[in-house]
Order: C-alpha cells, then structure tokens, then sequence
C-alpha cells in the first residue's frame, strides 16, 4: 500500500523514516485498547486527536464522499496518511485513480506503516506517489508536475484526511498553497502559449543561426563550477519601482559581487554608470530598445532560444542560449551529448535570473527591485521603458489585489506578480542551503527570506576583498558547437523534410489504427488480435509523441488543437462504445494537426535559412 519511490525516483527506506521520526518533537501512539483495530493518535498541547475512526469504517465511508472520485484519469493530492485506511477507500471508489500522498511527519508515517505492517512497505503500488515530511514539499510540487496536466485538471481533487488539519495547522496551509499554486501555474502556462505561442516559434526560427555560432548556459555553470565563490553574492537586479531607492549601492562592488540583471533594469543601471556581470532575457516580445545603449549593450546575455530575436540588432556582446529550449534542434542535442540547462522559471524574467544566481553555484543571493507589487503605484524602476513610458497604475482598476509589504502594510498587486511571489517562497523552501536576502526595500512580504538594505547586506556579505574577474570565465569559454558539429546541423536542418517526412509515416500508421479501432467499436469486438493491435499501435504514437525531443518543438505549432483536445480527454462518457468513439475522433484530430504541422516546419526551417544564410 505504501510507495517507497516517488516519481523521480527517489526511495524512502524504512531505517530513513525511524531514524527522522526520532528527530521530530511530535509524539505518536498506536492505541488497540478500544476495538482492538489499531488506531493512531496524536498527543499535541495535552490534546488527543485520532486520525482514523475507533469505530470501523465509517467515518472513512463519510469521509469519502466528500468529493467525486469517478472518472478516468481521476488524481487525489491527499494530505495525511493516517493508519492507510483512506487511501483504501479511495481505491475502492475508483482502482485507475492516482494518488499523489503528502505527509509532513515521519513519525505518522512510521505509526501508519506499523498500522499496515512492514510487509507492505516494500510493495510499489501502482499510481500512489508518496512525499513525506518538509522536504516533501519539493517532491510534492514535482510529482504534481509529472502526473498533473491540463488533460487532467478538472479531474483532480484535494483531500485532508481528518484531525490533520488541526494537528498541523501550517503544514495544511502551506500543502494548499502548493496545490492550488500548481493549478494556477498550468492554466497560466496554457495562456502564455496560446498568447505568446507563435511570436516564440518565429523568434527560435529566426535565432538558430546565432545560436549555433554563440555559448551556452550549461557550459557557463560548468565554468563556475571551477572557481571558489566563497564568500562572494549574487545581486540580482529586478526593475521594479523600490529599485530607483538604492541602485546607487551598486557602483563599487564590482568583483566582490555577481551583479544579474534582468533585461527591463538595464537601461536604470546605464543611467547610473553601472555595468552588470550578465544580464537576462527570455520573453519573446521584450522591446529591443531595452538593450540599445553603448554602456551595456556588450553586456554578456543569458538567451531564451524564443526571446525577441530583434534584440540581436542592438546587443553586440556574448549571448549565453538557455539550452534544450522546445526547439527543432533539441533531438540532435540530445544525440550529440552536449551539456543543456534550462533554468526553473516562475514566469517572470526574475525568476529566471535567480534560478542562474542559484545554478552557478552561489550560497548568498541578494534580491533588489524585487517588488512584486505597486508601492506608490508605480509599476516600474524610473526609465526602465523610457522617459516617457507611462509609469502610474490607474487608481480607478478593480483587478487588482491585496499582499502584505515588508513594513507591514498593504500594497497593491497583481495576480501574476503574486504567483511569481508565491515561486520565490517554494524557492526559498525547496533550498534552505542557500541564503536569500530582499534588500528591494519594498514592495510584497517574501516567506523565507531575511529583510536588509541593501547597504547592509553588501557590507556583511561582500568578503572575498580581492573579488574576481567574472568577465575574464565568461570570456573563456568556447562556443557552444565547434564547426565540426555546425556542419553536422547544417546537414541536419537540410535533412529536416527526410526527418518530417518520417515522422509523418508513423504518424499515418496512427490514423489507421485509430480508423481499425473506431470501426471495431462500432461492431463491438473488443477483443482478438486485430482490436489488441489498434491498441499497441495507438500506444506506440502516443509514447512518440510524448518522448520524442522534436515533438515538444512540434506541439507549439498545434497547441491551440492540443489544448482544445485536452479539455474533453478525460470526461466520462455513458457507456464503452462512446467513450471509445470519443478517443478514435479526438485521437485523429491530434495526429492531423501534427502532419499539418511538419509541413510548416519544413516551410519555416527554409524561410529561417534565407533570413540567415544558412545554406541548407
């Protein structure tokens, strides 16, 4: 009953669950005295609280009902484990249901596992992912990231197994706020591509000449990983209105910190004679007019492979491409061995840039102009868009909403800053090892970080005296591809109607299966070889397209149809018959698009090759 391995892999042995349940303060007993069923209780504030029934199943069969657990395709993101019984009533309901288990105390776990006997601990079962204790939390959001999609989202359902949410009061609001933030982040997720999903195709179109000729990002973290960062922080430079308080602070650090900038904070640090170690740019409509300007044009610049592509006209220094980025390029990456990284984002260039504070090895990170929010209702650091740019939210807006700032007050803010907000906390959760300092001096209340100026902070975390020349390691490394392997891409984007042209075949083969499998439905055979067969075919395209590299790629083309698709997936239908009609016609659909899109590649990749010269 119980899953030792999460959905990364990740084991949790039976010796590592006694020997934390031993650490925590919390006391645990297994209480027979009643029904002679082992019950488990928790002794908390000279309180007793049972988490199972003392009665038999009834409170489990109440319980139960509290949420609709039918349907295909069904997730339970449960927290609290209890003595097991919960989990049994929920497979009970529904055997094909995924249940992904938080449970924040191991010595629960440890009085459950006593409850379900040690025989079973060893026992994988299907689809019951287990996170336990604190740093569950980061296993929680991960396998809610692997078994979660869109597909699925209306089928998911939280469940608080009883008296948790009284014995852990923060545990219980932290687990909701991770749920629903990740709830949040697919439909975001799903509004960006569709929004945006098309200005990234063209600008990774017409960025793969540069790329190919230019660095990249896992390479510059293995560079990092050579030197002695000891006692040096990064800064990580946001463009929000607080940033115009202390910028100053910046002028005379240099070396003694690795100053990170985002793209909309370049032109305030030029004003001020300040000039970043790197700067960051990932979204694709980013103006270029923010890195037009002789003092940091040559900055070097960590690159989205779908950032603006324009931006290359007026930034003349190293850029840095964010590797394995959904491109067309990505299987033949994959095939050469190269080093990739792509950084973890929250959907703000910020967040970017503090996940390469963090992948370059850095311990202390000092975020500025970090607001998240419109102190003074101001949206942004003064000249970040030009002199001229309108800088002021309008009083009269009603979509916005309320966060508490550092000083106690409240500040206005959006729904999208606060979930960028809310990705910084997990952050600051998910990796205690790293100190993380809001100097912003202002703007929303960040969990998880110490609250200093700016001044302060360099003071007490800039140590290493003689600094380091970080312009000289980046300026070191190599690009990205040697000609050898250009010439290999080159042959490859020539090759690409080959490449399509194969795919489109297994792509054929899985209209036909789903045409077999549709017509069987109408005669009712669903059994024999030839009903087996449509089913291992379907199944073959199906794991084509979710792991070949070039599909990631393919899909921006046919997102719109995906995500139109994945809406209807999972909905019950009345019988076999229509559920199995719905299945073939949807399934049809799909495989269409993607043909219909291998002909738009093969059109773009020789439109990118007459913008760049590249001769295929």
């Amino acid at each position: 009953m119980i899953i030792v391995e999460n959905s990364n892999g990740k084991k949790t042995t039976l010796d590592t669950i006694i020997e934390k349940a031993a650490e925590e303060e919390i006391e645990v007993v297994i209480d027979e005295r009643i029904t002679g069923k082992k019950i488990i209780k928790v002794l908390k504030e000279n309180r007793e609280y049972y988490l199972n029934s003392i009665y038999g199943g009834e409170l489990a069969e109440y319980w139960c009902n509290q949420c609709e657990l039918k349907g295909f395709g069904t997730v339970v993101v449960l927290f609290g484990i209890a003595n097991g019984e919960y989990i049994e009533k929920i497979k009970e309901r529904n055997k094909d249901v995924s249940i992904i288990l938080y449970e924040p105390s191991y010595s629960i776990l440890y009085g459950a596992i006593q409850c379900i006997g040690t025989e079973n601990f060893d026992k994988k079962t299907e689809n019951i992912f287990l996170c336990v204790g604190k740093d569950g939390l980061s296993d929680l959001y991960n396998t809610m990231d692997t078994v979660i999609g869109y597909e699925n989202i209306k089928n998911v359902r939280m469940m608080i197994s009883p008296n948790y949410e009284l014995i852990m009061r923060r545990e219980c609001e932290e687990f909701k706020e991770l749920f629903n933030q990740r709830l949040l982040n697919i439909e975001v997720n799903k509004n960006t591509i569709k929004r945006f999903g098309q200005e990234f195709l063209q600008n990774t179109i017409d960025n793969i000449s540069d790329y190919v000729h230019q660095y990249g990002l896992g390479d510059l973290k293995e560079a990092f990983e050579k030197i002695d960062l000891e006692g040096i922080p990064a800064v990580v430079v946001a463009a929000g209105p607080s940033l115009d308080k202390n910028i100053k602070e910046l002028k005379n650090i240099k070396g003694k910190a690795f100053i990170i900038s985002v793209d909309t904070a370049l032109k305030s640090l030029a004003k001020e004679d300040i000039v970043p170690d790197i700067a960051v740019t990932v979204d694709p409509h980013k103006p270029i007019g923010l890195f037009d300007h002789e003092k940091i044009n040559h900055v070097p610049l960590v690159y989205a492979l779908g950032a603006n592509a324009d931006i290359k006209q007026v930034h003349h220094g190293m850029r840095i491409y964010e590797n394995s980025t959904n491109s067309i390029l990505d299987g033949f990456i994959y095939k050469l061995e190269k080093r990739v990284l792509r950084l973890s984002t929250g959907g703000s260039v910020a967040n970017d840039a503090f996940s390469l504070a963090r992948e370059l090895g850095f311990k202390t990170v000092i975020l500025i102009g970090l607001d998240l929010a419109y102190p003074y209702n101001k949206m942004h650091t003064e000249g970040a868009y030009g002199k001229d740019a309108d800088n002021k939210i309008k009083e009269s807006d009603t979509h916005y909403i309320q966060v508490e700032d550092i000083y106690g007050n409240m500040v206005r803010t959006e729904e999208n800053m606060n979930i960028y907000r809310q990705w910084f906390e997990r952050e600051a959760d998910l990796y205690p090892d790293i100190r993380i300092i809001d100097a912003t001096e202002g703007g929303a209340k960040k969990k998880g970080m110490e609250i200093l100026t700016l001044r302060d902070a360099l003071k007490r975390e800039c140590k290493n005296d003689e600094g380091l020349d970080f312009q000289r390691v980046i300026g070191e490394l190599a690009p990205y591809f040697n000609a050898e392997e250009r010439s290999e891409i080159i042959d490859y984007l020539n090759n690409i109607d080959f490449h399509m042209e194969a795919l489109r075949k297994k792509m054929r083969e899985g209209i036909k299966a789903y045409d077999k499998l549709d017509e069987l439905n109408r005669k009712q055979k669903y059994t024999g070889k030839e009903f087996t067969g449509a089913i291992e075919k379907i199944t073959e395209i199906n794991n084509l397209v979710s792991d070949n590299k070039e599909m990631e790629y393919l899909q921006l083309y046919v997102a719109e149809e995906d995500y139109q698709l994945r809406e209807v997936v999972f909905e019950e239908k009345d019988n076999l018959y229509e559920d199995i009609r719905h299945m073939a016609n949807n399934g049809k659909k799909l495989v269409n698009s993607i043909i219909d899109a291998t002909y738009e590649i093969e059109r773009d990749m020789k439109l990118a090759a007459e913008k760049t010269n590249i001769n295929i």
